[in-house]
């Protein structure tokens, strides 16, 4: 909760809606890189202490010359487990049955959060290519009008270099027409 409110503080310092976006897109990155790095450390554990006579996933990796020490381990789980939460595959496989029953606890609980995880980067992405669509299409329809009536290139530069410079200067700024909910107010609370 306190990390989610000092998450809400800076974003309230943050003018730009883009930055905004990729600021959110970045939190969902960490939330299933954080997410992966559990479910990492509990794949490391389950397999470096193997329930009855059979070895574990770590041990057979170890005998095998290919990951020795800690922090190869880690590395394989991490590995592990993102291949888990992504269409993607790797030669690690569970060995006893209780990593097993963890794979297959992990692979669904992955399914919701890697699903939940990508549709809100996409949706994140496609407001992203909405504002700069927003502008394109502006963009498009001076220069087809330019076309229409045969402005004179020069004209054009100048006109162009004009707008853009009135974008710049107006992109933060915002008034009362462009907040949708501020028309929602009471008459007495938007007099004040």
């Amino acid at each position: 909760a306190k990390l989610k409110q000092l998450v809400n503080k800076f974003a309230d310092l943050i003018d730009s809606q883009r930055t905004l976006l990729l600021l959110g897109i970045f939190q969902h990155l960490m939330f299933v890189l954080l997410v992966n790095h559990f479910v990492a450390c509990g794949w490391y554990g389950l397999g470096s202490n193997p329930s009855g006579s059979q070895l574990g996933w770590v041990a057979i990796e170890e005998s095998s010359g290919l990951s020795t020490g800690v922090a190869a381990g880690y590395g394989v789980s991490l590995h592990w487990s993102l291949t888990q939460f992504t269409p993607a595959s790797m030669s690690v496989q569970p060995v006893t049955v209780l990593e097993r029953y963890y794979a297959i606890f992990v692979l669904l609980f992955a399914m919701v959060v890697f699903s939940s995880s990508v549709g809100s980067m996409t949706t994140a992405m496609t407001e992203l290519r909405k504002l700069a669509s927003q502008n394109s299409q502006q963009l498009f329809i001076l220069r087809k009008y330019f076309r229409q009536k045969h402005i004179g290139a020069e004209l054009q530069i100048r006109i162009t270099r004009f707008l853009d410079q009135v974008l710049i200067k107006n992109a933060g700024r915002l008034h009362a027409n462009d907040v949708a909910l501020l028309k929602q107010l009471s008459h007495p609370l938007h007099a004040e």
